[in-house]
């Protein structure tokens, strides 16, 4: 099949997930053998589709039900089978060894860091200060309970992990703290335990804007390599409806934070994220302009409607545009030289999304 189908067949994927039956829970729990909960539920199935493009599919969610696809088994492979009868193979993306282990503190690793596309270590935590005080956003199912690892357990599992696979990439991250460093400290431990046993592994921090640069600047100088400060809404008024805490911080703090991390480092360093479905089209569109021209990374993730979140009832959004939003930032990526090749983390990874599937396989093969 062809990569704009294909593409296609994901946007669908990421919107309306996939229904849940026995095959889906035996691919689960091979994927999952400790049963972590992340984000308010477990946030899909990794697998690669027709042997070309990565998915992380959600299935246990009650929108899923409504899904048009479900998995099916036939002697030792699985498929996706749509409604109509088609089928397309996919491929489990095999859970590594570490996932078996646990930390000298007794800790699972698969409960420090949950491995998502091919080669992410993402941290597993829960709780935000926003949500504590009751301004948590509102597609957020984080929730209030505080859940973390020790900076010596993210150390020993990252370590083991990249031990087994040296293409790892450490993404650190965690609900917001209501302090002037947004809670970089705890990060900047991380990284200075990590750089003292390893000085090549990436780390890409995921993190709301701190209120000064200078907490920035002392995890550059420890050894992070990338940041993503997620904007997520770009209208302004909706912003302050969606997000009453986090909107607090005003959109010219994040170009200011971006154009920082740039200087430091690189103009491929930096991502954002962009949520589809929640505020007007065209909205959505000028973001994903304004933000592409200054040489941000944009994620595009489609809105769902996750369990322990306020906007647990609503639709989920429309894969029909969420293609165009993808093709438009596609688009820009080009036009501004911004490549997630360059990139670490969530940056670089195309699991959740689209427009890099769309830049690399569709737009850049028609340039050449």
């Amino acid at each position: 099949m062809d990569y704009k189908k294909l593409i296609e067949i994901k946007a669908q994927l990421l919107c309306y997930g996939i229904r849940e039956n026995k095959w889906s829970i035996e691919f689960y729990r091979k994927q999952n053998p400790n049963n972590i909960i992340k984000g308010g539920g477990f946030v899909g199935l990794h697998f690669i589709l027709d042997t070309k493009i990565p998915v992380l599919a959600s299935t246990t969610f009650v929108f899923d039900k409504n899904s048009s696809y479900e998995i099916v088994k036939k002697q030792q492979f699985f498929y996706l089978k749509h409604d109509d009868g088609s089928v397309i193979r996919i491929d489990s993306i095999t859970m590594p060894h570490w996932y078996q282990n646990t930390t000298t503190s007794h800790k699972p690793m698969s409960k420090v860091f949950a491995h998502e596309g091919t080669h992410y270590l993402h941290q597993q935590y829960a709780g935000c200060g926003y949500q504590m005080i009751g301004k948590g956003c509102k597609f957020c199912g984080t929730g209030c309970k505080w859940y973390d690892s020790s900076a010596e357990e993210i150390v020993e599992t990252a370590l083991q992990a990249y031990e087994e696979n040296n293409q790892y990439q450490v993404c650190l991250g965690g609900g917001t703290k209501l302090i002037p460093s947004k809670g970089s400290e705890f990060f900047l431990s991380c990284v200075k335990k990590i750089r003292e046993k390893n000085k090549n592994i990436p780390i890409w921090i995921e993190m709301t804007p701190p209120d000064e640069n200078k907490y920035i600047e002392e995890l550059i100088n420890a050894g992070a390599s990338g940041f993503g400060f997620n904007i997520e809404i770009w209208d302004d008024v909706l912003r302050h409806e969606i997000c009453p805490g986090k909107s607090r911080i005003p959109k010219q703090r994040y170009f200011e934070v971006w154009d920082f991390v740039q200087k430091k480092l690189d103009k491929n360093k930096t991502n954002t994220v962009l949520i589809t479905k929640l505020e007007p089209f065209k909205s959505t569109l000028e973001g994903i302009h304004e933000i592409s021209k200054k040489g941000v990374r944009i994620t595009l993730l489609p809105f769902k409607p996750w369990g322990t979140s306020a906007y647990a009832n609503k639709v989920p959004a429309d894969p029909e545009n969420l293609l165009k939003l993808g093709y438009k930032l596609a688009k820009d990526m080009i036009k501004y030289h911004i490549n997630p090749d360059k990139n670490y983390g969530c940056a670089n990874c195309d699991s959740c999304t689209i427009e890099e599937d769309i830049r690399k396989f569709v737009l850049l093969p028609k340039k050449n």
